[in-house]
């Protein structure tokens, strides 16, 4: 299986403020396996785009995790994750199995793409909670001391921010009128669902001689 971030038999590591994204459906965001002690996990995004799992946690390895929460664990797929071998559907049904996780959240990130993990999702803007000696993030932006961003990224949310991307009709060639029929296609790019909005169109057109 593919792991974006794997902890094996660690002692006393923590693991802040890190995004994960997988995109495979025999993939794990984050896996946890082996005997450690004292490890702990929070304000990270592990998601899953692809279908798989968004944390498996292995073995014994539940008595080394000591604290996860804050957490942004995300899937696409029917499972969120896997906890020493029993599948998981729901973040309520983690934190019930797990012991862990009550602040955490399953939320769609929104990732600019599968490669740029910069996100905009309003479910994890203001999730996170401020961790001692971490004040700013992966691009040298300032953290939120109260309420910080989960992930990598501290951004500001954008509940609804809508493009027109694609104009399908009428094409380029044809003559406009008033009874012309228009259809586009919108792009949602903020992180709250955007329906029944308003869409105008306006047109203008030059005459050569």
């Amino acid at each position: 299986d593919s792991i974006g971030l794997r902890v094996n038999n660690a002692e006393y590591q923590h693991y802040y403020y890190n995004s994960v994204n997988m995109t495979g459906t025999n993939a794990a965001s984050f896996e946890f396996s082996g005997i450690g002690v004292g490890n702990r996990s929070v304000d990270n995004i592990f998601a899953n785009n692809g279908g798989g799992l968004a944390i498996r946690v292995l073995n014994s390895a539940s008595a080394g995790l000591v604290r996860s929460n804050y957490n942004d664990l995300y899937s696409t797929g029917a499972l969120l994750g896997s906890w020493d071998g029993a599948g998981v559907a729901t973040i309520g049904s983690w934190r019930t199995l797990a012991l862990h996780d009550t602040n955490s959240v399953s939320s769609d990130p929104v990732f600019v793409s599968n490669t740029d993990l910069h996100a905009s999702g309003t479910g994890i803007d203001n999730a996170g909670t401020p961790l001692t000696g971490i004040t700013d993030d992966i691009d040298g932006n300032s953290r939120s001391a109260t309420t910080p961003d989960i992930g990598a990224d501290e951004f500001i949310g954008v509940i609804r921010d809508l493009t027109v991307t694609a104009i399908l009709t009428p094409d380029n060639n044809s003559c406009g009128s008033d009874s012309a029929v228009v259809s586009a296609v919108i792009l949602n790019q903020g992180g709250g669902t955007a329906s029944n909005f308003n869409v105008s169109m306006r047109s203008s057109a030059s005459v050569g001689t």
